[in-house]
Parts: C-alpha cells; sequence; structure tokens
C-alpha cells in the first residue's frame, strides 16, 4: 500500500510503500528521529499501538502517517502584546491551529482581520506552510511558537 509519511521536524512529506503486514514499530524505528517515536494515523488524537500491523491499525492505501517525538505539542501564537497556548496532538494540521488562534477562543478576530493574517514562526520571516502539520515545526521540548501577523507583511 502507498502511504504519506510526516516527520517530526520538516514540512515535506514523502511517499512509501507499505506492506499492509509492517507493524507501527517497524514504521517509526524507519521513519522516526532519534529515540523512540509515536505514530498518529490521518488525524487520530491518539497515537497508534506500536504492536499492531498497519492493516490492524486500520491503514489503507493512501493515508497518511504521522511519525513524531511528541504525544502533543503545546503551539503558542503571539499577537501583538499577547501570547495564547494550546496544546494539540502532532498531526494537528496547520490550518486547525491558525482557525484556533485567529478564532473565539484565541484572539478573536473579525472574519476580514482574519482573511488578512497568517502565521509565522516566531523568530523568522517564515511563514508557517498553512498544508503542513504542527509536527513539522515542533521543539525538542514539543513546542511551537508563531506570531500572528497581516500578510501584507510578506507579500511585498
Amino acid at each position: 500500500m502507498r502511504n504519506f509519511i510526516h516527520k517530526a521536524g520538516t514540512p515535506e512529506l514523502e511517499v512509501i510503500e507499505h506492506d499492509d503486514a509492517t507493524s507501527i514499530r517497524e514504521v517509526a524505528a524507519q521513519h522516526g528521529a532519534e529515540g523512540e517515536a509515536l505514530v498518529f494515523i490521518n488525524d487520530g488524537e491518539e497515537s497508534a499501538d506500536s504492536e499492531q500491523t498497519l492493516a490492524e491499525a486500520g491503514v489503507g492505501d493512501d493515508d497518511h502517517i504521522h511519525v513524531a517525538r511528541c504525544r502533543r505539542v503545546t503551539a503558542t501564537v503571539n499577537f501583538k502584546e499577547d501570547s495564547r497556548s494550546r496544546k494539540f496532538p502532532p498531526n494537528a494540521a496547520m490550518i486547525a491551529v491558525f482557525e484556533w488562534a485567529a478564532g473565539p477562543k484565541g484572539f478573536k478576530l473579525s472574519p476580514t482581520d482574519k482573511a488578512e493574517h497568517m502565521l509565522v514562526i516566531t523568530g523568522t520571516e517564515t511563514a508557517a506552510d498553512e498544508d503542513a502539520h504542527l509536527e513539522a515545526y515542533a521543539s525538542d521540548e514539543c513546542t511551537a511558537e508563531f506570531d500572528l501577523v497581516p500578510k501584507h507583511r510578506f507579500e511585498g
């Protein structure tokens, strides 16, 4: 079966062929960072059982497999002089982090303001890829920090 592999520390993904009898542990070892890696399937909230095979874990063709170091990542978003933090599973889409930060439980941006803002990695001028997942930006301490900024600052 063909799977899309997302790894901690990079927004890039790989397309890999797996046998459905491959264990979650083998996938973690093959694609994980140093030490024990966790595997999340698609947008599941909890990591898969490392003793299961891909078939037993319900992994199918074209599913997304997220190999992460962290069970949860604390995302901190800075906006003006304020900061808010929330824990997400590492396989949370960056668009979900943005929606939280700009939404009613975050900084409560109006629809117009929301459309004019984006997340940038704190301390850089690098925009967070909306198609990436939080694990791509997580530190070894299971944190990620972003600034909520106007898009026009980056669109020249």
